[in-house]
């Protein structure tokens, strides 16, 4: 692989990450807003949903990573794994021609997938530990979107002071747990350079 190739993929780590880091600075605006204005249930609504998008683009950044890097990697996925990856499914029409159609997964599933394989491609020493609180209050917070999105009652659209409790346990949870799985994966250049035959790098 040329060094051009690689300059250019290290280019897109760096905006994947910069969209990640827009998306925190949208929360953290939700957030203080809200804070000084914490009875208006609109801004509790918009923080709710800031948060829960933030959550998503960690999911989509992790998943853009492993299924560009693996191959260099060398880190075996399975067709399942890649499909997952992909976010598509396949299936046969009736003349027997296939068809691909875009695979629809829940949140939090997704999360604990993309997670793991992200850990298994990129040699993480640690995993995402989903037996802490914090993970209860992601799931739980993923359902008060949900109820905003989807309302079927009146107070269907309102934020209780004790989801937002649980909103920041879900904050602190997601923030630590994703830092310390990204700080534990063996150096990029390290796995590059143990992984890849010499090929005129150098």
């Amino acid at each position: 692989m040329g060094r051009k190739i690689i300059e250019k993929q290290t280019k897109e780590i760096e905006e994947w990450w910069q969209f990640l880091k827009e998306l925190h600075s949208d929360y953290k605006l939700a957030k203080r807003i809200c804070a000084d204005q914490p009875k208006v249930p609109f801004l509790r609504r918009i923080q709710i949903r800031n948060y829960c998008a933030l959550v998503e683009a960690q999911i989509h950044v992790w998943k853009l990573l492993t299924r560009k890097f693996h191959r260099m990697l060398q880190a075996e996925l399975t067709n399942g794994e890649i499909s997952i990856l992909d976010e598509k499914a396949y299936e046969l029409d009736d003349k027997g021609n296939l068809q691909e159609r875009p695979l629809h997964l829940p949140t939090i599933k997704n999360f604990t997938f993309a997670s793991k394989i992200y850990a298994k491609v990129f040699h993480c020493s640690k995993q995402v530990d989903f037996t802490k609180e914090g993970w209860v209050c992601v799931k739980e917070i993923f359902k008060v979107r949900d109820r905003l999105m989807h309302p079927k009652f009146a107070r269907g659209v309102e934020v209780e002071d004790d989801e937002i409790a649980r909103l920041g346990l879900a904050e602190e949870w997601f923030i630590n747990e994703a830092r310390a799985l990204f700080e534990s994966q063996e150096d990029f250049e390290v796995i590059i350079k143990k992984k890849t035959p010499s090929d005129g790098l150098n």
